[in-house]
């Protein structure tokens, strides 16, 4: 399966290389990349940092895309770095994961589709109990104390997580620089996007 990587990454090397040490060992040897594409925002390190972080970047990819921002914002990083891919299926990381067991193209194939445009890896943050298929924003309603399911409010991370190719780059063009990009998809700050995804 061929493949874009994006990589959301700051001036922080170290955190960088253990991050594409452990994805170069459990999921890149099993896809082909297409290339990736990588935005290192100035913040969290000097020049040298950032000299450093481009070397690493180098060392790992044959086909690179470098977005290097004057000024850090993660959302605009995000917009930016997605809107770069051309592949049909993305893998979207940032630098601060590791992968824990083997990630295969077969997981990915017999999942993502035209009604499935999202994969996300488990982790730890999502204590997932193992029953809900899908993840959709839950919500309190104001006069009950319990919690109900919102499934016109699908969940999409930046967390990794692979992607349809063209679905990502439709979100990117919807995407507003003025806010957290994870919270556009459901929290009424962006009912372009919102509606967007809520209508695929």
């Amino acid at each position: 399966m061929k493949i874009d990587v994006v990589i959301i990454a700051t001036r922080r090397p170290d955190l960088l290389q253990k991050t594409l040490e452990s994805f170069s060992e459990r999921l890149f040897p099993y896809f082909e990349i297409n290339k990736a594409v990588v935005n290192i925002d100035p913040i969290w390190g000097g020049e040298l940092d950032h000299g450093k972080v481009k070397n690493i970047l180098s060392d790992n990819f044959d086909d690179l895309i470098i977005i290097e921002p004057k000024k850090p914002n993660f959302c605009r990083a995000v917009k930016s770095a997605w809107g770069h891919t051309t592949s049909n299926v993305v893998f979207h990381l940032e630098e601060d994961w590791i992968a824990l067991e083997d990630i295969k193209p077969q997981v990915i194939t017999s999942n993502l589709n035209d009604v499935v445009t999202s994969l996300s890896l488990m982790n730890s943050y999502k204590n997932w109990n193992g029953k809900q298929v899908y993840h959709f924003k839950r919500c309190r309603p104001w006069c009950l104390p319990l919690k109900i399911e919102d499934k016109s409010k699908p969940y999409f991370g930046t967390n990794p997580s692979f992607w349809n190719g063209g679905f990502m780059r439709e979100c990117a063009d919807k995407l507003d620089v003025n806010f957290d990009p994870e919270k556009q998809f459901y929290s009424d700050v962006n009912y372009d996007l919102q509606n967007f995804v809520k209508n695929k």
